[in-house]
């Protein structure tokens, strides 16, 4: 599949969402702040785009879905394939992992955040192997468990390719809608029975591997061509609208929803799709998006697996470090500044020093291609009755 710069810098912008939504715990001063800004001779609460950026990783699945289908559509899926699939994926995923661990496992230790090291932890860590998986380590890193999701999405992805081409999208997210509503009122409705509570605890992060948001990246390789560019930017305008609107409302709204209600999932699912379609927007070149293909958007998304890695770890130890620096709106900001440079820092050196290479030894070059031309996918993935 051609590589779509403007889909690479939106990946850019789902990292730092998640950036700017883990800032509001070290820097408050900063939501404090967007509590209350003036806009027009009103006053605005902004801070919904900061507590609301987790929906950052909503866009990471949605994107993974799209790409990782793409480098599989037109394979034949045979056991060969489907091997050298799951190692690429694990060569992308594993060593900045390891080296995160490596670095700042001593690091916290020598800073005395840190009581001891537990290498049991350490490995599970590595291994992903984390709750509430079965015997699961605590996590080091609070970003780790999507990872475990991610890569269960890496696992099943082969199996949901072949079902597809045997049926039809609709079918498979139906299927998908299911398994998350069963994770989700099955640990609501039965809790009392315990060995089943424990099955669904600990098969649930699989089944989050098969969330919409995955489905929907997917979806986008069945969709028709894009539509002429007006009605493409008329589309994304209120396609924007709307996911802007549904973020302020799960933010306002938020405080009242009882714990565990089923509302905030069929909200994330509905969001799965408003990604799916903004990005669908997004496939062909349009005026006012340029600058999503910029080389500074393009250089974010280069980095943007190690900007998720480190830029949580970076805000806890500052905050633990200099514990008092940071309560005033401005001081927010300057820690903010702070940490996001560093960050990125740190982002470069794992891309450069051990994402690029081993990506470039282990899955080829980018192609690079400006305003790709989506394949059309082969007739085996056109709905079709069952053999």
């Amino acid at each position: 599949m051609a590589f779509n710069f403007a889909l690479h810098g939106v990946r850019g912008i789902a990292a730092i969402l998640v950036l700017l939504f883990h800032s509001a715990s070290p820097f408050p001063g900063l939501v404090q702040f967007l509590s209350d800004v003036p806009v027009f001779g009103a006053r605005w609460d902004l801070s919904f785009l900061v507590r609301t950026g987790w929906i950052g990783v909503d866009w990471f699945f949605v994107l993974s879905g799209f790409v990782l289908a793409g480098t599989l559509w037109a394979k034949s899926l045979s056991p060969g394939e489907v091997l050298r699939f799951w190692w690429r994926r694990s060569v992308r995923i594993f060593p900045a992992l390891w080296l995160q661990l490596l670095t700042l496992v001593p690091l916290l230790y020598a800073l005395g955040l840190m009581a001891s090291i537990d290498w049991a932890q350490v490995f599970g860590n590595a291994v992903l192997w984390l709750r509430p998986l079965p015997w699961g380590y605590r996590s080091l890193n609070g970003v780790y468990w999507t990872l475990v999701v991610e890569f269960s999405f890496y696992l099943l992805l082969p199996w949901l390719l072949m079902l597809l081409r045997r049926t039809h999208i609709l079918l498979l997210l139906a299927l998908v809608v299911g398994a998350q509503l069963l994770g989700q009122f099955g640990r609501a409705l039965v809790p009392h029975v315990e060995y089943l509570y424990q099955f669904l605890r600990y098969v649930f992060p699989f089944l989050a591997g098969l969330q919409v948001a995955f489905i929907a990246g997917v979806s986008l390789h069945l969709l028709a061509k894009p539509w002429p560019e007006r009605q493409r930017q008329m589309l994304l305008a209120v396609l924007v609208l709307v996911y802007l609107a549904m973020l302020w409302g799960l933010n306002h709204f938020h405080s009242a929803i009882p714990r565990g209600h089923w509302s905030p999932l069929v909200w994330r699912m509905v969001m799965a799709l408003i990604i799916a379609a903004i990005l669908w927007t997004l496939l062909a070149p349009m005026r006012g998006t340029g600058w999503l293909a910029s080389r500074p958007m393009v250089w974010l998304g280069d980095i943007s697996y190690g900007i998720y890695l480190w830029h949580l770890p970076v805000q806890t130890v500052t905050a633990k470090l200099w514990p008092d620096m940071w309560t005033t709106p401005l001081a927010s900001v300057g820690g903010l500044l702070l940490t996001t440079v560093v960050t990125l820092l740190l982002a470069s050196v794992s891309y450069h020093a051990v994402e690029r290479p081993l990506m470039r030894r282990f899955s080829g070059k980018r192609q690079m291609v400006v305003s790709p031309e989506r394949p059309a996918p082969p007739d085996a993935l056109v709905a079709r009755p069952a053999q």
